[in-house]
C-alpha cells in the first residue's frame, strides 16, 4: 500500500517528524512530487530565510511544506494581514523595494515563501507569480485559503501555471523585479543537482 511508504530517515519530513508534537496535517501527490505539509504546535516551525540576525520581530504561525519529503518552503499565516508584519521589512528580499517605487514584479516559484506578500506590502503595481506546479497552488489557494487570502484573490495578482524558462522565453512584457529563489542545502548535499530555473 503506497499510503504505508515512510520517507528516508535522511529525508528532511523524516527529521522534521521526529521532533515532539510533528503530524502531517494535509497529504497530496503531485506532479511535482509528494506534497506534505506539517503542523506542529509543540514546537513551532520557522521558516525565514534572509531575515535579519538584529530582527526582533516574532514571526507569524507557519506550517512547513516538504516535496518528496524534502523541505520546499513554508504556508505562513497572513489571515490577520501582511501590512503589520514587520518580519518582512526585516528580510533581504525587502531591499528591492527600497530601491523601486511602484514596480512591476514577476515572482518565479513564490507559492511557499513570502515574496508575494512583499510584493503587495511595498506598493507593487503587478505581480506575476509562477508556478508550474498546480498542486502547490492548490494548497496555498484552496486547503490554506483562509492564510493568505490576500495574495489568492488581490486583482494585481496574476497567477501562470507555467516554468521560469518557459515564461522566459514566450513572455514579451518588461519587469521592474525578478524574483526567483534558489534552493539549497546548507550542507552542500545538492551542490551536483541541476537548477533549470
Amino acid at each position: 500500500n503506497l499510503t504505508q511508504v515512510q520517507p528516508a530517515p535522511y529525508k528532511d519530513l523524516s527529521r522534521a517528524l521526529a521532533t515532539a508534537g510533528a503530524q502531517i496535517e494535509h497529504h497530496r501527490n503531485s506532479i511535482g512530487g509528494v506534497i506534505d505539509v506539517l503542523r506542529n504546535d509543540t514546537i513551532p516551525s520557522r521558516f525565514a530565510p534572509g531575515l535579519s540576525l538584529h530582527s526582533s520581530a516574532s514571526l507569524p504561525a507557519q506550517l512547513p511544506v516538504f516535496i518528496d519529503g524534502d523541505a520546499g518552503g513554508a504556508i505562513t499565516d497572513h489571515s490577520g494581514g501582511f501590512e503589520e508584519r514587520v518580519v518582512l521589512h526585516e528580510m533581504l528580499s525587502a531591499l528591492p523595494y527600497q530601491l523601486l517605487d511602484s514596480p512591476r514584479v514577476v515572482a518565479m516559484g513564490a507559492t511557499l515563501d513570502n515574496r508575494l506578500q512583499q510584493a503587495l506590502l511595498f506598493g507593487a503595481t503587478r505581480v506575476t507569480a509562477l508556478e508550474p506546479d498546480p498542486q502547490r497552488l492548490a494548497v496555498l489557494c484552496e486547503t490554506y485559503l483562509r492564510f493568505n487570502r490576500q495574495v489568492c484573490a488581490d486583482p494585481r495578482v496574476d497567477w501562470l501555471q507555467q516554468t521560469a524558462r518557459g515564461f522566459a522565453v514566450q513572455s514579451g512584457d518588461t519587469y521592474d523585479l525578478i524574483s526567483l529563489t534558489t534552493e539549497a542545502d546548507p550542507g552542500g548535499l545538492d551542490a551536483l543537482d541541476i537548477d533549470y530555473a
